[in-house]
């Protein structure tokens, strides 16, 4: 006789997410992430807890004195560049902890998917926490970097900036499937 596909089994859990990727990808995708993590950490430590980098500040210098020839662009001062490169530099740490805790895995974990996007906002207390870090290392040890207030607001506004962003392109990809 002809069985009745439609129905399924009352024990059987059926959920309409798509299969989890095989072990291998989620692995290499797991590797990946976290090369890419600490060559970031690594990047931004070497950034902000070392010396001034000379390059930077004559960079932002040049840029400065290069948009204050054209009257459109005259408003982006130093400060203004400053801040937006520091607003800049923290967009990653948004990135990855969308990403760290995209993974189907931890979806699959905390037994609800898509969890994780309900969390995306705690990139923001992290930001802060990492930015206050850095400040106070610069405040403290390093006599010739300046720890400001600005750069505590830039950097964290840095990590909202990229989860936010993460988080919207994430539904825009999950909504064309």
């Amino acid at each position: 006789p002809h069985r009745d596909r439609s129905r399924r089994h009352p024990l059987s859990i059926h959920t309409n997410q798509p299969a989890a990727p095989p072990r291998s990808k989620r692995v290499a995708g797991f590797v990946v992430l976290a090369v890419l993590t600490a060559a970031y950490l690594v990047w931004l430590a070497s950034l902000t807890l070392g010396q001034q980098p000379k390059a930077a500040g004559s960079l932002l210098l040049t840029l400065t004195e290069t948009l204050a020839q054209w009257p459109p662009t005259a408003w982006a001062n130093y400060s203004v560049l400053e801040f937006t490169a520091n607003v800049v530099m923290f967009v990653p740490v948004g990135i990855l902890w969308v990403l760290w805790f995209s993974t189907r895995a931890t979806a699959r974990v905390a037994d609800q998917p898509q969890r994780w996007i309900t969390r995306w906002w705690m990139a923001v207390p992290l930001g802060l926490a990492m930015s206050a870090f850095i400040e106070t290392a610069q405040a403290l040890f390093l006599p010739d970097r300046y720890s400001t207030v600005s750069d505590l607001i830039a950097n964290t506004l840095g990590a909202f900036v990229g989860a936010a962003m993460t988080i919207v392109i994430v539904r825009w990809v999950q909504g064309r499937r």
